[in-house]
């Protein structure tokens, strides 16, 4: 889809997605990767909070 919305020749797709398609896409998993480590930290109490009474 994106060779064709962007014009892209065939013999240069693996460039164009390998140059600037594919560092975005780490970037994303990264940063998603991250978030949620960070989400899970914060939503959970530390344990010695959770075996209070």
């Amino acid at each position: 889809a994106l060779r064709y919305k962007y014009n892209i020749s065939g013999s240069r797709y693996d460039e164009f997605f390998h140059r600037l398609i594919r560092p975005k896409l780490v970037d994303l998993l990264s940063d998603e990767r991250k978030r949620a480590r960070k989400s899970e930290t914060t939503k959970s109490p530390p344990s010695s909070l959770c075996d209070q009474d």
